[in-house]
């Protein structure tokens, strides 16, 4: 029995040989290597990437055109050290123009008759005119319209920066009486009644109807006075 056992185990172990010695052996693959990148062709890509937004582009493209490695690498470290570069200058650009615009916000207040601190602020206003925004520079210029028409009119000024008045503060500063007192007989604006009352509200009425018969206000003529003639004209 002993002897069957080892006889089998020998014919198996030799077997295994001859099927081991049928198959053919494995052949490495060779390796290939890639041609370095020239010299010259780095100086010539070098003044390639350096041409304002032609250079940009192109080095996006070499990223993922050529075939060989040293070219895209190149290409990839070209790209994040423009736009790196440019974000830089962009930052010092942005501090210096701020910093000149900050240093003539005392003269444009001295003549908008305006409290601007930042120049910030008047580019934020600006835009607002460009937009249509009035209800925006009504909430810039609460302390001085509360200056000039006195504290009971807070409630209104707080309304009046509701973008829902956007159309009646423009009819106010083009002087569109007719189409206002339209509005304002139709119903159009009811929370401005619930917040001036009712007898402020007709009054304010008849003030538009003065204007709009081509008469005088002088409550409406008070409220374009405050407005100086500069923005006026740019509001228009």
């Amino acid at each position: 029995m002993e002897n069957n056992i080892n006889t089998n185990g020998e014919f198996t172990v030799l077997q295994n040989e001859l099927q081991n010695d049928a198959q053919p052996p494995v052949q490495e693959k060779p390796v290939i290597t890639e041609k370095p990148v020239g010299f010259w062709t780095y100086i010539g890509l070098f003044f390639l990437f350096a041409i304002p937004v032609v250079g940009f582009i192109a080095a996006i493209v070499f990223i993922f055109a050529p075939k060989r490695r040293g070219l895209k690498n190149f290409a990839g470290a070209a790209v994040t050290y423009i736009a790196t570069n440019l974000i830089i200058t962009l930052l010092i650009v942005s501090v210096i123009l701020t910093a000149i615009g900050n240093a003539f916000v005392p003269a444009i207040n001295e003549s908008l008759g305006t409290e601007f601190e930042t120049i910030t602020e008047v580019f934020d206003i600006a835009k607002a005119m460009m937009n249509g925004d009035y209800s925006s520079i009504i909430e810039h210029f609460k302390p001085q319209l509360l200056e000039a028409l006195g504290e009971k009119y807070e409630a209104l000024l707080n309304e009046l920066t509701n973008k829902d008045y956007n159309k009646l503060i423009g009819q106010l500063i083009n002087k569109e009486y007719a189409p206002l007192l339209e509005d304002l007989k139709s119903g159009k604006y009811p929370s401005l009644e619930a917040v001036l009352g009712e007898k402020e509200f007709n009054s304010f009425i008849s003030e538009v109807e003065i204007a709009a018969n081509g008469e005088v206000s002088e409550f409406l003529g008070g409220l374009s006075s405050f407005i100086p003639p500069e923005i006026q004209g740019f509001l228009k």
